[in-house]
C-alpha cells in the first residue's frame, strides 16, 4: 500500500528457512536419526551444533568492554584492518600496495561494492552456479546480474564462456563488475586451479575497460592452502583492473552472527586506493554506521595472543580434516555424471539439466533427506551432514534424482 514501485508486491521468502523448518518438523514427527538435513549453510558437527573455536571463544571475556561497547571508526580499527589481511593472506601477501576498509560481514563488502563501482540498471558478471542474494542485492540497489557457464564439460572452468560474457557486458557499459567465488564456490564446492586463474588475469589484461575484478574468498580458509597463491598471481593485473578481496570472519573465525568483514584493495595506484576507502566509509555511514567493534577486537586480540592463535589454527585443521572426509564420503558414492566438479568448501552441488530441482527436491523430502533446490539443480550442504550419513544421501541422490 505503502511501498514505493520497486517494492510493491514483493514478499521475503527463503527456501533455505522454509526447507530447514520442513526437517525440523519431520524430525520430530518420526525422531532425528531418521532425517538428513542438509539445508544450513554452516559448518555442525556430529551432533547438529554449530561449530565454535573454544581458543577463539575464550578471548571475548577479557576483551575491553569499553572499546566493545564504542563506535568503532568508520573505516574500522586501524589494527584491524592491518590483522585482517594477516589471515587473509597469510605467507602469500600480494606486492602490489593494497588497503582495507571494514564492513558489516560479507555481504555487506558485495553490497557496497556494487552500489560504488557500477550504474543503475548495471549487469554484475557472476557464474551461473551462484549464491543466491548475489541476484538479491543486485536487484536491490537496481542492478542485475549476468551469468556466464562455470563448468567445461563438467570439469573445468569454461574459460570462453567467461570472455564471451565479459566481451558482451564491455559492449554496454563503462566498468565491468566482474564477481568470483573461488576458491570453494558456493553452492558447487569449485576451486579455480591456479593454471585457470593465469588464464582468467591474462585475458582481463587485453580488456581495455575498467574492471572491478571482485573476489568472494568466504569460504576461502576451508579450501587447500595452496589456493592463496592467487593473490600474488594479483599482482600481474593491468592498472585498469582493481582487484577486491571480500574476507569474512563468519566461517573462518566462525563468527557469523558479529557480521564483521573487510574489503580488501590491491592497486598500484594510491588514489585508488583512497577513493576506496573514502566511498566504502561513506556507504557505511550512510548505511548501518560502523562496523561491529567486538568483531574487530577479537580478530586484533587473536592474532596478538600467539598461545592463543595457536590454538585456534589447530581447532580449526580439526574441523577442515572433519570436512574433508565428509566430502569424500559424499563424493565416493555420488554418480559423478551427476555432481559437479567439487574441490574445497561447504558444498556440493547435483545438476538438475533436464529437470525441475525443485521437483526433484520434493521427492527426497519422502525420503526424510531434505536439501535446497537451485536454478541449475540441488545443493548439499556437507558440512552439516555427519560423515556416516553422506553415503546414504549419494545413493539416494543416485537412485532418485531426475538429471536427463
Amino acid at each position: 500500500m505503502f511501498a514505493n514501485s520497486h517494492k510493491r508486491g514483493q514478499v521475503y521468502s527463503d527456501v533455505i528457512f522454509k526447507n530447514l523448518g520442513e526437517a525440523k518438523k519431520r524430525a520430530a514427527e518420526i525422531g532425528e536419526e531418521k532425517v538428513i538435513n542438509g539445508t544450513i549453510g554452516a559448518l555442525l558437527d556430529d551432533n547438529g551444533i554449530l561449530v565454535t573455536f573454544p581458543s577463539v571463544d575464550r578471548l571475548i571475556p577479557g576483551l575491553d568492554m569499553k572499546r566493545v561497547s564504542a563506535y568503532s571508526p568508520q573505516q574500522g580499527f586501524p589494527d584491524f584492518l592491518e590483522t585482517i589481511q594477516y589471515f587473509c593472506f597469510q605467507e602469500y601477501f600480494p606486492s602490489t600496495p593494497v588497503s582495507a576498509v571494514a564492513v558489516a560481514g560479507g555481504m555487506g563488502g558485495i553490497r557496497h561494492a556494487i552500489i560504488n563501482y557500477t550504474e543503475i540498471g548495471d549487469a554484475i558478471i557472476v557464474p551461473d552456479w551462484y549464491w543466491a542474494p548475489y541476484k538479491g542485492i543486485a536487484e536491490d540497489n537496481y542492478r542485475k546480474i549476468t551469468t556466464f557457464p562455470l563448468f567445461k564439460d563438467n570439469k573445468y572452468l569454461n574459460i570462453e564462456g567467461f570472455k564471451e560474457k565479459v566481451e558482451e557486458v564491455g559492449k554496454k557499459q563503462d566498468n565491468i563488475f566482474i564477481m568470483l567465488d573461488s576458491p570453494a564456490n558456493n553452492p558447487t564446492g569449485y576451486s579455480l586451479s591456479l593454471d585457470e586463474w593465469d588464464d582468467v588475469i591474462a585475458y582481463l589484461n587485453t580488456v581495455d575497460r575498467p574492471i572491478i575484478f571482485f573476489l568472494d574468498v568466504a569460504y576461502m580458509d576451508f579450501a587447500d592452502k595452496k589456493n592463496k597463491q592467487v593473490f600474488q598471481k594479483l599482482d600481474h593485473l593491468n592498472d585498469n583492473v582493481f582487484a577486491i578481496i571480500d574476507y569474512t570472519i563468519s566461517k573462518s573465525l566462525s563468527k557469523y552472527g558479529l557480521r564483521t568483514a573487510a574489503l580488501i584493495g590491491i592497486h598500484n595506484d594510491q588514489k585508488v586506493h583512497d577513493e576506496f576507502q573514502n566511498i566504502i566509509a561513506i556507504s557505511n555511514r550512510g548505511t548501518h554506521g560502523s562496523v561491529n567493534s567486538l568483531g574487530q577486537l577479537l580478530v586484533i586480540e587473536l592474532y596478538k595472543n600467539k598461545e592463543a592463535l595457536a590454538s585456534y589454527y589447530n581447532e580449526f585443521n580439526h574441523w577442515k580434516t572433519v570436512l574433508r572426509k565428509r566430502s569424500e564420503a559424499f563424493m565416493n558414492h555420488i554418480n559423478k555424471e551427476v555432481a559437479t566438479p567439487y574441490r574445497d568448501g561447504f558444498f556440493v552441488s547435483i545438476r538438475c539439466d533436464n529437470a525441475n530441482p525443485e521437483e526433484e527436491v520434493e521427492k527426497l523430502k519422502k525420503e526424510n533427506i531434505f536439501l535446497i533446490p537451485l536454478p541449475k539443480g540441488i545443493r548439499v550442504a556437507i558440512c552439516s551432514i555427519k560423515e556416516d550419513r553422506l553415503p546414504i544421501v549419494a545413493n539416494v541422490i543416485n537412485r532418485v534424482v531426475s538429471n536427463s
